[in-house]
């Protein structure tokens, strides 16, 4: 079936939901290879896929369901104790893992599934053959499940169900065959926790699972607009929900009910094989079942056994037995009136006495419902909601100009201020507004910015595999360390981040460091140490990326600079160490001895630098020979808005990045000098270049003024001056990129709108920096 059929709102649902699972799990299924005995890591893995698969089904997605499907048979033996998650059972994981991402951007882009690599689906079918032969096996008769084995005991008596034939929109009728296998599926997991249910060991790890299957089912249910078996499936969520916290007397009186409810549905699902909606009369039991779970009265009159069947619960609760004095289980019925009125207010263990005529679904609905518990009260206020990223870049851009229009209001407010042809009190009047619309607007920037803002481990959440892929490829031990994965950056930074910071794992794994052999001859652990550390400096995210490998040294990375004409012996012995390890961020350097599908061909790291420096961040290099490298990346957390000195420069007005700007002093004439015909300027106890915008520039000669500032820039660990006619003052800019058509004069990486609507070119600083480098060097 096409998905053509489908309302491109549930496939975007479907691809939304499913990609962030896919995104966890990934970073669950590599450290489950670290910890294959944690169930709980190994429950939430499955309930994954499970999830996916079941969605997937609805889709009428084959392709994607079979290998989901293989991936959790696998998973669902490793959950019995008969495999354990070893290195080869997590490759074909992994792979199975990357099929259905890549199944989704073929539905995203429009395309056929690919089939699966039978190879990989065979393989994890083999993996998951360890249970199905303990199944086909038999096994210990204690074990069985209640509802496994009373699976004919609930036969509705005549009268009792009401079958009508099943009606769908053609678009759901296609589906049915898919929520058949999904629903044996989803009630024989059901059946197999209820019975772990009943045991107080096994109680808190098959509750959280019944929670997850129960919310699946229901949500299938929906789908379908199954009223009925929604409405039970949502209790069997309750009760995975309540059941940790409920006492031995109370799941003594709730495990057959609910296994009843559980019997139901498979009723109901066999009734859908057949073409037909079967629905009973659930409303007393429904009731029942949420006092139990809200942890009102077990039962007094009769106490259930523990191989109570769910026949019996469905007789305990039957709507005659509610208005029938002599039923079992029924509430003892009131002398007089009087006695009623005295014991009405110590009767709440009982349900509440209904007319027997009245149908038990209404019946349901007229009752009290319970003081409190997982099903009672008003349900809960969802805490989030997805938002189209398009919505929040339009409501960034508005931000952006609400800002445009706040330092306009911000400049007439200081010509009125300075008219003294204006009352005293109106320019007072507008300072305030103006002052307020200053503060409101900074308040509703932060706000729209913080929606935009995510947390690095939705990056750092890929790398795992990465590096694990990484460590398999080049035949070394590498464990990967991640510290302030939480450090949030808005959105636009975040996908920019992704490309430099592969290179730089991928740099650390294959140059960085050393096979085991070498690293036991060095005194090392066998196991190398990459971190990723991250952590909010001011308005600047700094990233690290540290190895505790071989290091670099400074001989060789001058060498090679030499060699590729990068600079001379003469210029290389006149910088730090620091300086010369910043040559491996030239474009076509590269130390590595052969040419691999990992490294060799001197691209990757000028890509990274070239890419930090578009987001108006800076990267810096250190490294210790023998000990390790450390590669710092500093990036604003957000591109979009940012402050600036703004600048003038003869007639123009520039704008200065505030956060590269170290101080502004006046070059008096003792301060500056030349070097190599280039002059620099003397700060304090530092010789700095010294450039001149009106150069830069290209202003017209004949309109140039003095230039009584220097601004002090720092770009990386490099810093130099610029000199500029006038300081104007601190102010928040919107980036306005430029258009391909703008002739391009001087260093610049943007525009931004001025508070007198005129238009201020963005200096650019990294290319600034290597204007002043050049100069110096040469």
């Amino acid at each position: 079936m096409s998905l053509d059929a489908f309302d491109p709102d549930i496939i975007q649902d479907f691809l939304t939901e499913s990609g962030e699972l896919l995104e966890e799990l990934e970073v669950d299924l590599v450290t489950l290879e670290d910890t294959p005995e944690d169930l709980e890591l190994l429950n939430k893995v499955f309930r994954a896929l499970h999830t996916i698969k079941g969605s997937a089904s609805f889709l009428a997605l084959t392709n994607l369901v079979d290998v989901a499907h293989a991936a959790e048979t696998a998973l669902n033996a490793a959950r019995s104790g008969e495999v354990t998650v070893d290195h080869e059972a997590m490759d074909l994981l992994l792979e199975a893992v990357d099929t259905v991402r890549l199944h989704m951007q073929q539905i995203t882009d429009g395309e056929a599934l690919a089939e699966p690599n039978p190879q990989v689906v065979a393989g994890l079918i083999r993996i998951g053959s360890g249970k199905q032969a303990s199944a086909d096996g038999g096994g210990d008769e204690a074990d069985a499940s209640p509802v496994a084995e009373t699976a004919t005991a609930v036969a509705p008596a005549p009268g009792e169900a009401n079958v009508a034939p099943l009606s769908l929109p053609e678009n759901k009728t296609d589906l049915v065959d898919f929520l058949l296998t999904d629903l044996d599926d989803t009630l024989e997991q059901i059946d197999g926790q209820l019975a772990s249910l009943r045991s107080e060991a096994e109680r808190s790890s098959a509750a959280d699972s019944l929670v997850e299957l129960g919310e699946s089912l229901a949500r299938s249910a929906e789908f379908f607009e199954f009223g009925q078996m929604a409405e039970l499936a949502q209790l069997l969520n309750a009760t995975g929900e309540a059941a940790p916290s409920l006492d031995d007397r109370h799941m003594q009186s709730l495990m057959p009910r609910v296994e009843a409810i559980a019997q139901i549905l498979r009723e109901q699902a066999g009734g859908l094989a057949d073409r037909q909606v079967i629905t009973k009369p659930t409303g007393s039991l429904t009731e029942r079942v949420q006092q139990l779970l809200a942890g009102d009265g077990v039962d007094e009159a009769i106490e259930l056994a523990e191989d109570a069947t769910p026949d019996a619960a469905l007789a305990l609760d039957a709507p005659a037995s509610l208005g029938n004095p002599d039923a079992p289980g029924a509430p003892p019925e009131p002398a007089d009136t009087a006695q009623t009125s005295d014991t009405s207010t110590t009767s709440s263990e009982q349900p509440a006495a209904v007319d027997p005529a009245e149908p038990a679904g209404k019946a349901a609905a007229n009752a009290s419902p319970p003081a409190s518990g997982p099903t009672s009260g008003p349900a809960a206020v969802e805490q989030t909601i997805r938002v189209e990223v398009g919505r929040l870049e339009t409501l960034m851009n508005l931000v952006g100009e609400l800002v445009l229009q706040k330092n306009r209001v911000a400049a007439l407010a200081r010509q009125l201020d300075t008219n003294e042809q204006i009352d005293n009190d109106y320019r007072e009047e507008v300072s305030v507004a103006a002052g307020n619309l200053d503060r409101t607007t900074s308040d509703i920037q932060v706000a729209v910015m913080r929606t935009r803002m995510q947390p690095l481990d939705k990056l750092f959440g890929k790398y795992p595999r990465l590096i694990r892929d990484l460590a398999g490829k080049t035949g070394k031990k590498i464990q990967l360390v991640i510290e302030g994965g939480e450090t949030e950056v808005d959105k636009s930074v975040l996908e920019e981040l992704g490309d430099p910071m592969v290179h730089l794992l991928r740099n650390a794994a294959d140059h960085g460091l050393e096979g085991p052999d070498d690293r036991v001859a060095a005194g090392k652990d066998e196991t190398g140490t990459i971190r990723i550390v991250a952590a909010h400096e001011g308005s600047h995210v700094s990233v690290r990326i540290i190895d505790d490998g071989r290091g670099m040294t400074r001989e060789r990375i001058a060498a090679k600079a030499v060699e590729k004409g990068i600079a001379t012996e003469q210029e290389i012995s006149q910088l730090s160490d620091r300086e010369v390890y910043r040559f491996i961020l030239a474009a076509g350097f590269s130390t590595a001895a052969e040419v691999t599908d990992l490294s060799g061909r001197g691209v990757g790291m000028d890509v990274v630098r070239t890419n930090i420096e578009a987001l108006k961040g800076t990267i810096d290099v250190d490294s210790t020979p023998g000990e390790g490298s450390e590669i710092t990346i500093a990036i604003p957390l957000t591109v979009a808005i940012m402050p600036a000195m703004m600048v003038r420069v003869d007639s123009e007005i520039y704008a200065i990045p505030l956060s590269n700007l170290l101080e502004i002093v006046r070059p008096e004439a003792d301060r500056i000098s030349t070097i190599n015909g280039h002059p620099v300027l003397r700060v304090r106890d530092s010789i700095l270049p010294l450039l001149s915008a009106q150069e830069l520039f290209e202003t017209d000669p004949e309109s140039r003024e003095d230039a009584p500032f220097a601004v002090v820039i720092q770009h990386n660990d490099r810093a130099f001056g610029l000199l500029v006619s006038e300081l104007i003052g601190q102010q928040e800019i919107v980036i306005k990129p430029l258009d391909a058509m703008f002739d391009q004069t001087g260093p610049v990486s943007g525009a931004t709108v001025k508070d007198d609507g005129g238009v201020s070119l963005i200096v650019d600083v990294a290319q600034m920096a290597r204007i002043a480098e050049n100069k110096q060097q040469g």
